[in-house]
C-alpha cells in the first residue's frame, strides 16, 4: 500500500475515534462554545495524528548474512545487499495487480471531487453577491443589515446580513430577527465557512460530514436558546419553526429552519448544555492524549548489518588447492590458474604494465564549489528514445536505465542519483529494485558540472538489478530527470529499447 493510502486510512480512523469521544462524553453536555471549538478542531487534529510520527522505540539491529561469489573480481557490497533485500521482500500479487494499480488514481479522484465541491461554494457565494447588488439593505440598531425581497424563499444570514422573505407578519419577523442576530453575535458564519471548505477538501471522510452536521445543529440550539431567554413565547416560536421547516436554504447561510425541528424543540425544553461533569472532562482529555499517542508514536526500523561470507574455491584433484578471497580494488587483477602456462602469465603481466603506462593517473577537474567538472560525456548511442529521454536495456544480470539529455548552457549542474534514494518500483506490488551505480565514474552519488557542452547531447546509464518479466508497470524514484507523468505508473514496454 502506498504512503498516501496509509495516511488516508489513519485520517479516517483518527477522526472516527475523535468523533466517538464527542458523542459519548461531550454531546448535549458540553457548553455550546466548547462543542463548537471541538468540532471545528476535529479535522485538524485528525490530520495531525495521521501525518505526525514520533519514534519511541528502535529494535535491535538485524544481521543479514550474504554469500559473495568466489569468482567475482570485485565486490559491490551495496549492490549485493540491495539485491538480497529485494529478493527477500518481493511479493507476487499476480491476479491482484490490476486492483492494486487502481490505488494510484485515488489522489486524482480526491482532488477532482474537491475542486467540484469548492466550485460549488463559489457558485453560492456568487448568488449571494448578485443578490446583494440587486437588492437594497437596511441597517439595524445592532449594526447588522436586513434585506427583504420576494426573491428570498427562506430566512437566513450571511456574514452580517440577514435575508428575509417579503411580507412576513410583524410578530414572526421579530422572532426571526432575534434568531438571526444571535448567529451574527456568536459569529457562526465563520464556523460555517471554515467547515464548508474542510468538508469540500476532505469529502471522502464520512466523519467530517457528521461533525459538520453536529456543528450546524449546535448553531441552531444556541440561537434558539437566545430567543427563548430574550422573553419570546416558546409555543409561538416552536410553531414558527414548524411552518418554516420545509424550506431549503443556501448551505453557506445559517438558515432559520436548519436542523431537525424535533431536536431543536427538545433542546429548548430540556437543554443540558454546560453541565459537563469533571469526570467527563478528565475522560475526554485522557482519551485525546491516548489517541494522539496511539496514532503518532511509532516503532523505528531495525538497522540491517550485512555480514559478508566469502566462498572458497576448490580446484580440480590434479591441481594445487588454494583458498581465494575476493577483495575490492580499482585495478584489474591477473588471476593465474594452474592450467595457464608461464608464457601466458608473462604476457598478461606485460599487458597489465602496458595499461598502467598508457593511461597514467590524472586528477579530476574540480570547480570552485568543490564539485567535479566534466567537459565531455558519452554521446547517445541509440536513436530510439521511447519515453521522454529514457529507455531500458534488460539483460539476465542487470537492468540498465539509459538517461539521454542535452546541455542548454555552457555550465550546468547535474545530480543523477545515489545508492540510498534511487530505485525502480514495481507499480503493482511496491517491490523496490535499488540502484547499483552509474557506468560513468564520478557521476554517481554527488552533483557535478557539465562545462563547454552547450548544444551537445549526453548519455548516462544507471545499473539496477534484473527486473522479472512479470513486472508490467514501473515508476522510478530518486533520479533528477525522471518524468513521473503526474505520478502515474509507466508501462515497462514503452521504455524498452527497440
Amino acid at each position: 500500500m502506498t504512503q498516501m493510502g496509509i495516511i488516508i486510512i489513519k485520517f479516517v480512523a483518527s477522526s472516527a475515534m475523535l468523533f466517538a469521544i464527542y458523542m459519548l462524553l461531550m454531546r448535549s453536555r458540553a457548553s455550546y462554545r466548547l462543542s463548537r471549538a471541538y468540532l471545528l478542531l476535529l479535522p485538524v487534529l485528525a490530520i495531525a495524528m495521521s501525518v505526525l510520527s514520533f519514534e519511541v522505540y528502535k529494535p535491535e539491529p538485524v544481521v543479514m548474512k550474504i554469500e559473495v561469489p568466489a569468482n567475482s573480481q570485485t565486490v559491490d557490497k551495496t549492490a549485493i545487499a540491495r539485491d538480497a533485500a529485494v529478493e527477500n521482500t518481493q511479493v507476487a500479487l499476480n491476479g491482484k495487480s490490476k486492483i492494486v494499480r487502481l490505488f494510484h488514481y485515488i489522489p486524482f479522484l480526491i482532488v477532482s471531487i474537491s475542486i467540484i465541491l469548492l466550485l460549488r461554494i463559489l457558485f453560492f457565494m456568487l448568488k449571494i453577491f448578485v443578490l446583494n447588488v440587486r437588492l437594497k439593505s437596511e441597517q439595524t440598531s445592532r449594526g447588522s443589515f436586513v434585506v427583504r425581497s420576494s426573491l428570498i424563499s427562506s430566512p437566513g444570514v450571511f456574514a452580517r446580513t440577514i435575508y428575509l422573505p417579503a411580507g412576513l407578519p410583524t410578530d414572526e419577523e421579530v422572532l426571526i430577527l432575534r434568531h438571526e442576530e444571535s448567529h451574527i453575535r456568536h459569529r457562526h458564519y465563520i464556523d460555517r465557512w471554515t467547515m464548508e471548505v474542510l468538508v469540500s477538501i476532505l469529502w471522502f471522510n464520512p466523519f467530517i460530514w457528521m461533525a459538520r452536521k453536529e456543528l450546524y445543529g449546535i448553531h441552531e440550539f444556541q440561537a434558539d436558546h437566545d430567543v427563548v431567554v430574550s422573553g419570546a413565547d416558546m409555543f409561538d416560536y416552536q410553531s414558527l419553526l414548524l411552518r418554516e421547516s420545509a424550506i431549503i436554504a443556501n448551505p453557506l447561510t445559517n438558515g432559520f429552519h436548519h436542523s431537525t425541528i424535533y431536536q431543536r424543540i427538545i433542546e429548548m425544553k430540556n437543554s443540558k448544555a454546560g453541565t459537563l461533569s469533571r469526570l467527563r472532562k478528565i475522560a475526554s482529555g485522557f482519551g485525546l492524549v491516548l489517541l494522539f499517542c496511539l496514532f503518532t508514536f511509532t516503532y523505528g526500523e531495525a538497522e540491517t548489518i550485512y555480514h559478508y561470507i566469502y566462498a572458497r574455491v576448490e580446484n580440480a584433484p590434479s591441481a594445487q588447492s588454494s583458498e581465494t578471497v575476493v577483495e575490492e580494488t580499482q585495478d584489474e587483477e591477473i588471476a593465474e590458474t594452474p592450467e595457464a602456462s608461464e608464457q601466458e602469465s608473462e604476457e598478461l603481466a606485460m599487458e597489465k604494465n602496458d595499461y598502467h603506462e598508457a593511461v597514467p593517473e590524472t586528477k579530476p577537474l574540480i570547480a570552485e564549489d568543490g564539485l567535479r567538472v566534466f567537459t565531455s560525456l558519452p554521446t547517445p548511442t541509440s536513436d530510439v528514445i521511447t519515453y521522454k529521454g529514457y529507455y531500458l536495456r534488460c539483460t539476465d544480470d542487470a537492468t540498465y536505465l539509459v538517461c539521454v539529455g542535452s546541455c542548454e548552457t555552457d555550465d550546468e549542474i547535474v545530480w543523477l542519483g545515489d545508492n540510498e534514494n534511487t530505485f525502480i518500483m514495481d507499480a503493482d506490488n511496491g517491490t523496490h529494485y535499488m540502484a547499483r551505480g552509474s557506468l560513468t565514474p564520478g557521476t554517481w552519488g554527488e552533483s557535478f558540472h557539465l562545462r563547454g557542452m552547450k548544444g551537445k547531447g549526453w548519455e548516462l546509464t544507471i545499473v539496477f538489478p534484473p527486473i522479472p518479466e512479470s513486472v508490467t508497470h514501473i515508476d522510478v524514484h530518486g533520479i533528477t530527470y525522471w518524468k513521473h507523468n503526474y505520478y502515474l505508473p509507466v508501462p515497462i514496454k514503452s521504455l524498452l529499447e527497440e
